[in-house]
């Protein structure tokens, strides 16, 4: 492998990793996979293509990972090719030429895959597949993203000290939060407020989701996704889901933040209830322990006054990892069958919301699933903060 100027893992630790997805094919029984990077959520999406690449790009690139033979990296944009080659620690790093879909084309048909099972992470623009689906008829393309990432969820020494200086990071911002946020200032300071915290010493940002409202007279119940020019005010709560990163590795926390004045009597009952099934999960989370047995535990939020509008637990690292659970009651999509186990990133986050979705508290952070149970990788303490 190639010397890349930016931060990288050790050959080993590489080594591993095409070791891994490499059973994996076999077990899936593809010649290759195409992996695919977007530059959804702040390069999250480039999550599938950078872990076999060193690579976070800004446009929809794609590697070519076969079972036998060297991987080729594709970059889209020409004049990100020589950052790229920077960046990667594929030897083979060039542009994707004009339509990408058809270059990576020519490269199935000239490394002789033409025939059998190739397999399909991430999600591919319509018209590269339309391409390749046409260009070899005789290929049987199938969508392998769930098989990858499960292949990539347990992570290994290196990829966890990556996690806890993103988690850093992110905790950087909630003490800046608690310290810089009083009345007067706008939502979009506090996204400023956010970034400075942890851009200078080298974190890149992944997502703030901020809501500000009155807690004397809430309209918001979950962190947004983009703040508006809605001015503090004392007596307001802001809501926040807080992930920064380094190199492609990404802490998450979300705490309520209370203006001038401690939470209400009706936002500390929301923060209570949030508190105690926040660490009811994250007690019960341990090796061998089941999704269907936290899903079956998340039915004492149904059974409160109370709902939720985001996730319960979701796997957390480089991207979205597996498991992704709401409660019993509020699950909208079927759960695959899946098993904790050790050296996971698990993110524990209850959203704990009226059910007119006025009002609403999110609590919880990122932790490492370890022989024994989850670890915190932030130090935050849990709490409802005030900021003065």
């Amino acid at each position: 492998m190639k010397d890349s100027i930016f931060p990288r893992f050790s050959d080993e630790e590489y080594e591993r990793r095409f070791t891994n997805i490499r059973s994996m094919m076999e077990q899936e029984k593809v010649s290759a996979l195409l992996i695919v990077g977007t530059s959804a959520l702040n390069r999250i999406g480039q999550a599938d293509l950078f872990y076999v690449s060193n690579f976070l790009g800004n446009w929809t690139n794609i590697a070519l990972f076969p079972t036998q033979g060297e991987p080729s990296l594709f970059v889209q944009s020409f004049n990100h090719v020589p950052d790229a080659q920077r960046a990667s620690i594929l030897e083979d790093t060039r542009f994707g030429g004009a339509n990408t879909g058809q270059t990576v084309l020519e490269d199935l048909k000239a490394r002789g895959l033409t025939r059998g099972e190739v397999g399909i992470v991430g999600q591919m623009p319509y018209d590269w597949y339309l391409i390749l689906r046409e260009g070899l008829p005789d290929v049987n393309f199938r969508n392998l993203t769930s098989a990858y990432r499960n292949a990539r969820a347990v992570m290994s020494d290196e990829e966890i000290a990556r996690l806890k200086r993103a988690a850093a990071f992110s905790d950087a911002s909630i003490y800046a939060l608690k310290d810089q946020v009083k009345p007067g200032i706008t939502e979009h300071d506090l996204a400023v407020i956010v970034e400075n915290a942890y851009t200078k010493d080298g974190g890149q940002h992944y997502i703030h989701y901020i809501s500000s409202t009155s807690m004397h007279a809430s309209d918001r119940c979950v962190p947004a996704q983009n703040q508006g020019d809605r001015v503090i005010q004392k007596g307001d709560v802001i809501l926040t889901e807080i992930s920064a990163a380094y190199w492609g590795y990404t802490g998450q926390i979300l705490r309520p933040i209370s203006v001038a004045e401690d939470p209400t009597p009706d936002y500390q009952d929301l923060y209570d209830v949030a508190e105690d099934a926040f660490y009811r999960v994250f007690e019960a989370i341990k090796p061998g322990v089941t999704a269907q047995e936290i899903l079956e535990l998340s039915k004492f939020i149904d059974e409160t006054d109370y709902t939720i509008v985001d996730g319960l637990v979701h796997g957390f690292g480089s991207g979205i990892h597996p498991p992704s659970l709401r409660t019993a009651e509020t699950q909208y999509h079927s759960v695959a069958p899946f098993t904790f186990q050790p050296n996971m990133g698990i993110v524990v986050q209850p959203n704990i919301v009226t059910k007119d979705l006025q009002k609403g508290v999110q609590l919880g952070h990122l932790c490492l699933l370890t022989e024994t149970g989850l670890e915190p990788l932030h130090k935050v303490p849990v709490e409802f903060i005030r900021a003065d």
